[in-house]
């Protein structure tokens, strides 16, 4: 992807509307807090380095053909193809009234009356042109993106826009989103990972390779001039101050990252709570295999988190162990801490490294990368379909919490993948796909991945 990371890009924003679903110039004032809570995104990660001149005609422009007739579906193998065809005629139709010189991105704009557009269309090497030239890059969220989540939140346009930016400007993205040897995948912490779920920071590896993340904010250190150090990392939820981020270079292509969070700013507190310390692997040979998702299957990514539970987020006082390289998160207690807003981690060396990297060796800001080295064991399914009874099990591997507490009790030692909080019961509320309302659609409550619109997040 080549859109640029800094500077002032040109993007448009094209209402189009159909015969079986009209356009209201009552949602125009809505849809532009979306341009302005999206122009605040980047300039809060990009550090103002990436800003945007919107070009937003308030008009809808009428294409030739029912929203319908067009067959736009997402798993179609002519989806490309018709998604061509309907952005030919909505540049078509703006073409008079808009002028597309130095466009960087086009979003089309669909009613919130669409019903045939069931989830987006888009494409970033498209051969569509203006009068002004070619426009390769083009999106239009459907109707899942005027919906809610399945924990009842709205979806917004302005983190799908930023999303797919994200991925045009070279981010791979959808990682991680598991922690390693647990097979299933956790709720979203990453705006990259799911622009609807429960965050929408940009992680410290992706601020890093766009680089809007100074050197001076990253502590990096290659393993093998590691012995212990103590680092005080300041929250990516919070405005930029000290070290954001600590990353241990183990090879030429791996990479241990580690950073802080809190529920605060683009961050709720969600089913992991939203607080404390992050530990993920990056293996940049390795790409995503998103194949499973609909299953809630991680399968292979190019980053995994590292977590002795099921919950991504170390606890105080909790290490984690990568090629010889261990994470602790100290007390909050610890002198450095400032009113308790900051973490601190301890990050030492407990084998001698294999591999030698130097001080300056890094992975290039303009790497695409993909998912990571396994840190524990896989899951793997049972005789009876459900997980063995020697490994990690998530609850989307249940059909109801009583078969999850049931294998829980009858498998000491590998339940911290169903029972992420702790209480002694398995994939019930508060557990990482525990029960739910469904976001208020369901009488009663069922694993999450039982709601009918889980699989889409």
């Amino acid at each position: 992807m080549d859109t640029p990371s800094t500077g002032n890009l040109n993007v448009f924003l094209i209402p189009i509307d159909f015969s079986d679903a009209e356009g209201s110039v009552y949602q125009f004032d809505a849809v532009q807090e979306q341009i302005d809570l999206f122009n605040e995104w980047f300039d809060f990660h990009s550090r103002s380095a990436l800003t945007f001149n919107w070009v937003f005609p308030r008009q809808w422009f009428r294409m030739p053909r029912s929203s319908a007739d067009y067959g736009i579906i997402k798993q179609d193998p002519t989806y490309i193809e018709r998604a061509w065809e309907l952005a030919s005629d909505g540049i078509a139709a703006a073409d008079p009234s808009v002028d597309f010189t130095d466009n960087q991105f086009v979003y089309f704009l669909l009613p919130r009356t669409i019903e045939h557009i069931a989830t987006d269309f888009g494409h970033y090497s498209a051969h569509v042109f203006s009068d002004e030239g070619r426009i390769p890059k083009f999106f239009g969220g459907g109707k899942y993106f005027y919906g809610v989540s399945y924990k009842g939140i709205p979806r917004q346009l302005w983190s799908l826009w930023a999303h797919e930016t994200g991925h045009t400007l070279g981010l791979a993205g959808h990682a991680p989103v598991n922690v390693a040897g647990i097979d299933y995948m956790g709720p979203s912490l990453h705006l990259m990972y799911d622009q609807s779920g429960d965050s929408q920071i940009l992680s410290a590896w992706d601020q890093w390779l766009l680089g809007w993340m100074p050197e001076e904010e990253v502590y990096c250190l290659p393993s093998s001039d590691l012995d212990v150090t103590d680092v005080d990392l300041t929250p990516l939820e919070l405005p930029p101050s000290g070290y954001r981020a600590a990353m241990v270079p183990l090879s030429e292509t791996t990479v241990i990252v580690v950073e802080s969070r809190r529920p605060e700013g683009y961050t709720i507190p969600g089913d992991t709570g939203g607080s404390g310390v992050l530990v993920y692997l990056v293996d940049t040979t390795k790409d995503n295999d998103r194949t499973g998702a609909g299953q809630r299957l991680a399968k292979e990514r190019f980053a995994e988190f590292v977590s002795p539970q099921g919950n991504p987020f170390l606890k105080v006082g909790q290490s984690v162990t990568v090629e010889g390289i261990t994470v602790t998160y100290l007390q909050s207690d610890v002198s450095v801490v400032q009113s308790g807003a900051n973490d601190v981690v301890r990050i030492t060396r407990i084998s001698p490294p294999t591999t030698t990297v130097g001080p300056t060796t890094t992975v290039g800001p303009t790497t695409t990368v993909g998912p990571t080295t396994t840190v524990g064991p896989t899951t793997t399914v049972g005789p009876t379909g459900g997980p063995q009874n020697d490994v990690v099990a998530g609850c989307g591997w249940f059909g109801s919490q009583q078969e999850a507490q049931e294998w829980f009790e009858a498998s000491p030692g590998f339940g911290h993948g169903v029972d992420t909080n702790d209480d002694e019961v398995a994939c019930g509320v508060g557990d990482l796909g525990g029960l739910v309302d469904c976001g208020g659609t369901s009488a009663e409550l069922v694993l999450a991945h039982l709601c009918p619109n889980y699989g889409t997040e």
